[in-house]
């Protein structure tokens, strides 16, 4: 049986398992991050989760809550045991986030790269060396894993060149700077494998590297510095026709979905929507456990029962910092613009960064800068965005004009030089 199928779901992760998760993180004696979220009593040995409601009942841990505890009180393996302090990586605005992880094998993860490729030449990666290294070389396999210098991408990639890659793993974000460099070496159809993560590939991003890279299997892992990693695998292989992202959870992590303003629990099933909430207590997160983990993700369940892996699956849609703002008469949410976006693929492409100004005396401001793939009237485009955007199931963005809540759309040309590596979503001017 393939690893992957012998899921946390399938195996382990019940309600039981759970309730031991958080008996373990709030026994008297353990660091006191849980107890004080829960507010366990002094007097009581540990919090007890005896059914479902309990546990959806639970406060969820956020970034903000953890921001405020002391570093030694977060840590629940001693200071010898770990292994390295992980960073977020700061993209949503907010400083990063300093979280201690222990040693890991992650063979999982080998088990689930080894099926699509075989690793027996080097590897060019902008994770961190020694991890690659110690994960790769699980399968008696040993070698060579190139670190990829991104001030110095041309003597990397050539390094990389001499020592004989076919695989690249690599952040999503450097993309622009390492294809072209890869293609000017002459090594671009000697790629068998490449797998990106950090951020989801836009549909450019997927034709861009089927054209450069023919011979290359495609994918990407969904996960957070804060939960160790990889929470989500990619259910296949990326191509020209299925370019859209659908993950399935990783073993040992349990993933489940809430409602991001009311914070109440949402089911898996098909087209439900919620912010991804994650709890993982093994592996290299042992050093600090995470229970029920708001990620600022939102997720849409795009199957509750994949046929391969045997649970859920879905694709993210947005971050609630960036993607989901409340404005006059609803909200605007960045997989809305992107439906949008979608439904007009003969015009324009699927990067976008939407400008949105609020103020209390003047009426909502958006400007959306887009990527036109021909010559062609902007004027005409703004008016299909602005009459098929949804603000709510009852009102579009003209609608809204109409009233004398919002300006006039706008839509500009995205110029990639005035933007930061990613599609930012809406950004708050």
């Amino acid at each position: 049986m393939h690893v992957l199928e012998k899921s946390i779901y399938d195996l382990a992760m019940h309600l039981d398992e759970l309730s031991k998760i958080v008996q373990n993180a709030t026994v008297q004696g353990r660091p006191g991050l849980y107890r004080t979220l829960y507010g366990v009593p002094a007097a009581l040995r540990s919090a007890r989760i005896d059914s479902w409601d309990d546990w959806h009942g639970l406060p969820l841990l956020r970034r903000e809550f953890i921001e405020k505890i002391p570093f030694a009180e977060r840590l629940f393996i001693p200071l010898t045991d770990v292994d390295s302090i992980r960073a977020t990586s700061g993209t949503s605005g907010k400083p990063p986030l300093f979280v201690p992880r222990a040693f890991e094998t992650r063979t999982e993860l080998v088990a689930y790269n080894l099926e699509y490729h075989s690793f027996s030449r080097a590897t060019l990666t902008t994770g961190p060396l020694h991890r690659y290294a110690q994960i790769l070389h699980q399968d008696d396999t040993p070698h060579a894993v190139i670190a990829l210098d991104p001030s110095h991408i041309e003597d990397s990639v050539a390094l990389a060149k001499a020592a004989g890659i076919d695989s690249l793993m690599v952040m999503t974000s450097i993309l622009p700077l390492l294809v072209p460099a890869l293609v000017a070496a002459g090594i671009a159809e000697d790629l068998r494998y490449i797998e990106t993560y950090g951020e989801p590939c836009s549909e450019t991003t997927v034709r861009y590297l089927i054209a450069n890279f023919p011979n290359a299997t495609l994918m990407s892992d969904y996960g957070q510095s804060e939960v160790g990693g990889t929470s989500g695998y990619l259910c296949r292989p990326i191509t020209a026709t299925q370019h859209v992202e659908e993950f399935h959870p990783s073993p040992g992590v349990f993933l489940e979905l809430c409602d991001h303003e009311t914070g109440k629990h949402v089911a898996t099933e098909t087209g439900a929507v919620g912010e991804l909430i994650a709890t993982c207590a093994t592996g290299s997160v042992r050093a600090m456990p995470m229970i029920r983990y708001a990620t600022g993700d939102i997720a849409e369940v795009t199957a509750s029962d994949c046929e391969k892996h045997g649970t859920w699956k879905f694709r993210v849609i947005g971050r609630t910092e960036l993607d989901l703002v409340k404005i006059p008469g609803g909200m605007l949410q960045t997989a809305e613009i992107l439906r949008v976006l979608k439904s007009i693929p003969h015009r324009v492409s699927d990067e976008f960064e939407a400008h949105l100004e609020t103020t209390s005396d003047k009426p909502v401001r958006l400007v959306i800068h887009v990527s036109p793939l021909r010559d062609d009237d902007l004027t005409a485009i703004t008016q299909i965005v602005s009459d098929s955007l949804h603000v709510s199931p009852t009102l579009t963005y003209s609608m809204g004009v109409l009233r004398g809540i919002y300006e006039p759309l706008e839509c500009v040309v995205l110029r990639r030089g005035d933007t930061i590596s990613k599609r930012r979503g809406i950004v708050r001017d």
